[in-house]
């Protein structure tokens, strides 16, 4: 048996269960623990590839096992720390466990790689909402952690000064986002600052909501707007 055909074949039947969401045929459930079955057998004979680690652990959290399903994220995590999605899928096991630290933490550090998480809609449903204020303060204490510890790594400081001011900005503080983005901001950042819409932002209670849905201080919001 090829090294990567477990692999392969667990990635076939995890495609064909994906469409059917909610099929209460038996084939659509067998296909699920058949494509667990076939990532398990996969990473058994090839540990580290990391794409057989994460693709388990999205099968796992289909299959109501969020406890298989983080450590599988934590193999992967160990092997490309920087790959989209997989301290996401970190986060969101823990979260299904109950464990909100955890989940708190991983978010926070998905969102420190991959900053355009920060405005998804996702945050606005359900146990996401819940958590948007408090994985955005562990991000803001993570990118000052970080910008202690590696203060002289140039490159880096930049990364994470623009980061965390592209964070101050979407959550309304100005003064702040000017303060990193003096440091280390480019043409865009600078535009942003300017805009003659920054001061209208409202932090809260309109924290998730992007600028375009945000109106003057005194202004009643239109009908069915959610800030």
């Amino acid at each position: 048996m090829g090294t990567l055909l477990p692999l392969s074949t667990g990635l076939e039947f995890g495609r064909f269960k994906l469409p059917d969401q909610g099929d209460p045929r038996p084939e659509a459930g067998r296909c699920l623990t058949d494509a667990i079955a076939w990532f398990q057998v996969g990473n058994a004979t090839v540990p580290y590839q990391e794409f057989g680690h994460s693709n388990l652990g999205w099968l796992q959290l289909e299959n109501q096992q969020p406890e298989a399903a983080r450590d599988s994220f934590r193999r992967s995590i160990a092997l490309i720390p920087a790959k989209p999605g997989v301290f996401f899928g970190l986060g969101f096991s823990c979260l299904q466990l109950g464990d909100t630290d955890c989940a708190i933490d991983a978010l926070a550090l998905e969102l420190i790689r991959h900053p355009a998480l920060l405005t998804s809609p996702l945050w606005q449903l359900g146990q996401f909402a819940e958590l948007y204020e408090p994985v955005t303060s562990r991000l803001e204490a993570l990118y000052g952690e970080l910008l202690t510890q590696h203060s002289e790594e140039s490159s880096l400081i930049s990364f994470l000064h623009q980061g965390r001011g592209t964070l101050r900005w979407w959550l309304g503080n100005l003064p702040g986002a000017a303060a990193d983005w003096e440091v280390s901001a480019g043409s865009v950042q600078q535009a942003l600052l300017t805009w003659p819409g920054a001061r209208w932002w409202i932090p809260r209670p309109c924290l998730r909501c992007p600028p375009s849905m945000r109106s003057p201080p005194g202004k009643p919001q239109p009908s069915g707007q959610p800030c």
